[in-house]
């Protein structure tokens, strides 16, 4: 059994085994702020999409009407369709909720030159040098990264 290993520069170990293969380089990977803004405020745009859609009355009369037509396989009264919609609604307000304050805690990270996603990942492992580079130009738009000599343990 071939056991390769890399630190990244967070000091954390990232491991690789293989009955067959020899790895010489590993690339690591992590979002850039950029990246990870933008990825906020997709999500903050998903929920407001959905908070939007099930705050509008007719998407509850839709529901009901869809669970009392005839033929449904799963029958619900008014009472519990309003109910099941009422619990979606308040979760996707608090889902907004939630990416409105991480947008302003990450903005003003941002600000004070912090980066907002330090960890780093192990996106693949190479046996030549120029492959673990290959591998690495797949992922530089959005992300930082590095290649790293693997080792054996």
């Amino acid at each position: 059994m071939n056991k390769h290993f890399v630190i990244d520069p967070n000091g954390e170990k990232h491991t690789r085994n293989s009955k067959t293969r020899e790895y010489s380089h590993c690339v690591l990977a992590r979002l850039t702020n950029e990246s990870r803004m933008r990825s906020l405020k997709c999500g903050l745009q998903n929920a407001s999409e959905l908070v939007r859609k099930y705050s509008d009355p007719d998407h509850v009369e839709r529901q009901v009407a869809y669970y009392s037509r005839p033929g449904a396989i799963t029958k619900k009264t008014r009472e519990q369709v309003e109910a099941e919609e009422a619990k979606y609604l308040a979760e996707y307000v608090a889902n907004a909720k939630a990416y409105r304050t991480e947008i302003e805690v990450a903005e003003a990270a941002i600000a004070r030159g912090e980066e907002l996603d330090p960890t780093w990942g192990s996106i693949g492992w190479a046996s030549r040098l120029d492959l673990a580079h290959k591998n690495a130009a797949g992922y530089q738009n959005g992300w930082h990264t590095m290649v790293v000599q693997a080792e054996r343990e």
